[in-house]
Formats: C-alpha cells, sequence, structure tokens
C-alpha cells in the first residue's frame, strides 16, 4: 500500500509524493505524460534496497495522468 498526495498535472508533467505504508518515508516521483518517462524522482528510504512501492506509484501516476480530473491524494493498493 502507498499514498499518492501533493498530485499535480500541468505542463506535460504528472508529479507526487508518495508514501510507502504510512512509513513517513516520502518519495517523489515527475513523469513526462507524453513519453511516460521518469524525468526526476527521489525514492523514499523505505524503497531504498528494492524499489516495489517506486514501482507501484509510477504506475498509478500513468493511469492518473489519463484522467480528465486530478485527485490531491490516492490511496494505492495491491495484492
Amino acid at each position: 500500500m502507498l499514498r499518492l498526495r501533493n498530485i499535480k498535472k500541468n505542463s506535460g508533467i504528472i508529479s507526487a509524493s508518495y508514501e510507502p505504508e504510512d512509513s513517513g518515508k516520502i518519495g517523489m516521483i515527475k513523469i513526462d505524460i507524453d513519453t511516460g518517462e521518469v524525468v526526476e524522482k527521489e525514492l523514499s528510504d523505505y524503497d531504498k534496497d528494492f524499489p516495489w512501492h517506486f514501482s507501484h506509484a509510477v504506475k498509478a501516476l500513468k493511469d492518473l495522468a489519463k484522467e480528465d480530473s486530478m485527485p490531491d491524494e490516492k490511496l494505492v493498493m495491491w495484492y
């Protein structure tokens, strides 16, 4: 589980901070909407050794980029 916060979409970029497992260890992602490439990132300390949550955050942001309206926050869960 992770939380995306401060989700912003403008000038061809979608960005958010992410927090894995309510850990308090925040990371950040910026993705180019046209190419789907990560243009800037700061891994959460929770993800330093194995960026599992980061990859889920990237996928969730890419999915959100297709939406017309943008939530400020989103809970992302998987199993």
